[in-house]
């Protein structure tokens, strides 16, 4: 399996090792494109993560992308803390 990041750095080099084994070079420019599209895809993501926690935003960046997580019973996340203390000690009582 070869790096992505050689694959990118030496696209003319695998080309001819791909010729050299009979394998069809179009599957590397395929990748070549695919590439440059989830590059992209990643920048604009990338970017709207900034603007959103910019403008304290997360709940926002979250949503969009469907991954929502609210919690707590009242749905403000404020005060929804609740704690059980237990007595360290035991009695011998089972009651």
């Amino acid at each position: 399996m070869l790096d992505l990041n050689f694959v990118r750095e030496n696209l003319d080099a695998v080309r001819e090792a791909l010729r050299a084994r009979y394998f069809p070079t179009d599957a590397l420019d395929r990748f070549v494109e695919q590439d440059a599209e989830r590059r992209r895809i990643i920048a604009e993501l990338l970017e709207a993560t900034r603007e959103r926690l910019d403008d304290n935003d997360g709940h926002g960046f979250f949503e969009a992308l469907g991954d929502s997580v609210v919690t707590g019973p009242t749905l403000t996340n404020v005060n929804d803390f609740r704690a059980i203390v237990i007595d360290g000690q035991s009695t011998g009582d089972t009651r």
